[in-house]
């Protein structure tokens, strides 16, 4: 199944093999795209080891929330590629 068949929003969390654990959050369901789009309701969060949350920086008219595009960055189309929010990486 493909993040971009889900018709909703989408919370992921990972439990990394160093204890961490860390998530992401998407108000807005996942589609492919040639460009951004999103809510600035999208976060990312460390839960371990320490709290944190990372929102978006909203600045002017960059919305640079959300980038799903099974193809870039790659000659592989199996291969997919997702971007974090804007001043998130």
């Amino acid at each position: 199944t493909s993040i971009s068949q889900n018709g909703g929003p989408t919370c992921i969390l990972v439990h990394t093999t160093r204890g961490e654990v860390l998530g992401a959050y998407t108000a807005v369901p996942w589609k492919e795209s040639n460009d951004f789009y999103g809510t600035p309701d999208c976060f990312l969060v460390q839960l371990q080891p320490r709290f944190q949350v990372y929102r978006p920086a909203v600045t002017g008219n960059e919305h640079h929330f959300m980038y799903l595009h099974s193809s870039a960055g790659s000659h592989n189309t199996s291969h997919m590629t997702c971007s974090l929010p804007n001043g998130l990486g």
